[in-house]
């Protein structure tokens, strides 16, 4: 990444799974960015498409099935990161309200939890800032984040969390659409 809303960009979306990366089990895999077993995908019929769109979902399912997600850091994809800050925020925003929505949704959450979520916003904006921070400690700053930057890392990470706390609230929306 060559600015620092790139970087910024790249850190929420990709950073734990960032080379220099240790081979081995983890939790989730990077969003579309992950391969499957075909006929792990298989088995999931006519889910398949919602789980693919939140695949955050799909990845909880999996470890609850017994089955395991691992990282393998050889493994190299392309992307291009958001360098202008509107559509990063878009991003930012819409892919978290399409998270939490789904999220509450598949685990039939009742609305005082929704709320009780979607009111803890500013707790999870510095959530999503520490995660990123320990990431670059603990990999030596590996991307290179400058101080200059953490503000746009900040202002990522509180359109994360306003996304999720509507998500929460109101449900996905147009969050898929603002994405594209």
């Amino acid at each position: 990444p060559r600015s620092g809303l790139s970087r910024a960009d790249f850190l929420l979306n990709f950073g734990p799974w960032a080379a220099p990366a240790d081979a081995g089990e983890v939790g989730s895999g990077a969003w579309h960015n992950t391969s499957y077993k075909a006929e792990v995908l298989r088995s999931l019929g006519a889910s398949l498409a919602s789980y693919l769109q939140v695949e955050g979902i799909l990845f909880g399912e999996l470890r609850a099935w017994g089955l395991t997600i691992r990282l393998e850091p050889k493994a190299e994809a392309l992307h291009v990161n958001f360098s202008r800050l509107r559509p990063f925020l878009l991003d930012k925003y819409a892919g978290r309200r399409s998270y939490a929505s789904a999220r509450a949704d598949h685990h039939r959450w009742s609305a005082a939890r929704r709320l009780g979520y979607a009111v803890a916003w500013p707790l999870l904006t510095l959530l999503i800032l520490r995660g990123v921070l320990r990431e670059q400690r603990r990999r030596g700053r590996p991307w290179h984040l400058r101080a200059r930057d953490v503000p746009v890392l900040a202002l990522g990470a509180v359109a994360c969390a306003v996304g999720e706390a509507a998500g929460y609230v109101f449900g996905g929306g147009d969050a898929p659409r603002l994405k594209d």
